[in-house]
């Protein structure tokens, strides 16, 4: 059982890490694309990094 249940809050703390990951990503995007302004100026000032 003890087992068990740490597998399962191993698997809930791993997916709530991406959900967040994925969220800190949105939130980077979308300051990115504020800050930079459209993808074309993006892709224009940071080349082809």
């Amino acid at each position: 059982m003890g087992i068990l249940d740490e597998v399962l809050v191993s698997e809930e703390f791993s997916w709530g890490i991406r959900v967040w990951h994925s969220r800190i990503f949105q939130w980077i995007d979308g300051w990115a694309s504020n800050y930079w302004g459209t993808e074309e100026q993006k892709a224009e000032y940071l080349g082809d990094w």
